[in-house]
């Protein structure tokens, strides 16, 4: 009687290279549609949560009874602006200082009799306090029924048709996070120069939905108008993730990244040298080699936070510290060679993906990208392709 034949398993098929590259090649042009579409969204989004807030703004200064909005015939306004960073746990935000000292020169938009005209002269949003708030007219006298409160001056005057009045304002305020400065309300703005000094600002921005200055040069803004029509408002942002401190706060939570990385690429590495050779290893013993990669970011965040240290000797200076540390410990594990030719360049490679995506700068997506290119380099040429099964013996009869 003839036995019956073994049963053949069909090895499962996984992806091929050529199919992995069609699914990547899909997903990239699927994100190249989508990704602009959703940001011509938001900024639309953005900028129609501006115009609504800035329209809410104006109505909070709206005039009642019979007193008008003036014409400024005249406003000139020195700003200086001035950031320092806090921190709240991880989170790290701009507070900013403004100075503003400014001359204006009003008028009735009336042209006969004498008219009641109602000044308002706003606080930047989210003014947190003001103090030097005055406001002082031409002779230097300061009007007694003038009104300083939380939004701003406020001053109910009377002026002749034909007739304008000077002042000179001044006051300093603290916010955080977005300077945003909304001009007097105005029957009617003839002529508006404002000048903004950004010295004390490391980083900043003016969006594009805020009101473009007319000239820019190193450390200062303008805007200069003449019969100005507009609804939007002066805008600086101030991204607190620029400074030294929330960087590193941005670093830390790059951390897991980093291992996740790193332990990936430990194991590849390790079964391409010796197969089977972590198979007693345990979570204990990742933790150890987690905890001797992570060295390195511990002493780095000593080293920024003390601030006497430039970013690339600070990096020298951990790396010098961290990295002969994972060398003898993966030696132990299993050998010298393989510690010093292969997790050395991996470690490096992974560290510098997570510094570059937070301290690269303009150059930050050259740096990922030629990250990137080594990394698949490298698998590439490791690449072992699996081992075809052997085909089923011949049954003899």
């Amino acid at each position: 009687m003839r036995p019956p034949a073994p049963l053949q398993t069909v090895p499962r098929r996984g992806f091929t290279l050529i199919e992995l590259i069609i699914v990547v090649a899909i997903i990239a042009i699927l994100s190249s549609l989508t990704i602009p579409v959703a940001s011509t969204l938001i900024d639309k989004r953005r900028t129609k949560i501006v115009k609504e807030e800035a329209a809410k703004s104006r109505a909070d200064y709206s005039i009642d009874g019979d007193r008008d909005r003036p014409v400024f015939e005249r406003i000139e306004l020195d700003l200086a602006l001035s950031t320092s960073d806090h921190r709240l746990g991880l989170e790290v935000y701009s507070r900013y200082q403004l100075r503003c000292e400014g001359q204006i020169e009003i008028s009735t938009p009336s042209a006969s009799g004498d008219n009641e005209i109602a000044l308002a002269v706003p606080f930047p949003r989210g003014t947190l306090e003001a103090w030097d708030v005055f406001l002082q007219l031409e002779d230097g006298t300061e009007p007694p029924d003038v009104v300083y409160n939380e939004k701003g001056i406020f001053w109910n005057t009377r002026i002749r048709a034909g007739e304008t009045t000077k002042a000179s304002v001044t006051f300093t305020t603290l916010g955080r996070e977005q300077f945003e400065y909304m001009l007097p309300p105005a029957h009617r703005w003839k002529s508006v120069s404002i000048d903004l000094d950004t010295t004390g600002v490391p980083v900043h921005s003016i969006p594009d939905y805020a009101l473009q200055p007319t000239g820019s040069q190193a450390g200062h803004s303008s805007w200069s108008f003449n019969n100005l029509v507009s609804e939007r408002n002066l805008i600086v942002d101030l991204p607190g993730a620029q400074s030294p401190t929330s960087r590193l706060a941005v670093l830390f939570r790059f951390i897991g990244l980093a291992v996740l990385l790193f332990g990936a690429g430990f194991w590849h590495l390790s079964e391409q040298h010796k197969p089977g050779a972590l198979r007693g290893f345990r979570w204990p013993h990742f933790l150890l080699l987690a905890t001797i990669y992570s060295l390195f970011f511990i002493i780095f965040s000593v080293i920024i936070v003390r601030g006497e240290i430039p970013l690339v000797p600070a990096v020298l200076i951990s790396s010098a510290a961290s990295l002969p540390l994972l060398v003898l410990h993966v030696s132990r594990i299993l050998d010298r060679q393989f510690a010093t030719a292969q997790v050395l360049p991996l470690a490096v490679l992974t560290l510098g993906i997570v510094l570059a995506g937070v301290y690269g700068g303009g150059a930050r997506d050259y740096i990922l990208v030629a990250y990137l290119v080594i990394g698949v380099a490298y698998l590439t040429f490791t690449f072992r392709p699996p081992e075809k099964p052997n085909p089923p013996m011949p049954q003899l009869t």
